[in-house]
């Protein structure tokens, strides 16, 4: 669980179950959004529900965000453009799944202290 003092995120993936799902939520003051899988959006406002998803001739590595990042990164080396990846983000991103990776639990939850 990720919280800041407007947000609330949860994320979670069950590789033991062999179900392979994945679901973040984040909660804010105005609504809740729901992404499973990567691929689905629902977002909750009061009582409506809307739901996003992708076409069904859209590549994986399109809905994963790789071909978009690839192509943003190619045109930064090119000098067209900043580079989109943060480094201090970049850094972040793979120690947090060092911290995943290294941990000895089969399941629960995994208690992250971030450096500073």
């Amino acid at each position: 669980m990720l919280e800041t003092s407007h947000e609330t995120v949860n994320v979670s993936m069950n590789l033991s179950s062999g179900s392979r799902r994945e679901i973040m939520e984040v909660q804010t003051p105005k609504e809740t959004l729901l992404v499973e899988n990567l691929e689905n959006l629902t977002a909750f406002e009061n009582t409506k529900a809307i739901h996003k998803s992708f076409g069904s001739w859209d590549s994986t590595l399109y809905k994963r965000g790789f071909e978009t990042i690839i192509d943003s990164f190619i045109a930064a080396i090119e000098g067209e453009v900043d580079n989109p990846v943060n480094p201090v983000s970049s850094l972040m991103s793979h120690w947090i799944c060092q911290q995943i990776n290294q941990s000895t639990g089969q399941c629960g939850q995994l208690e992250l202290k971030l450096p500073r």
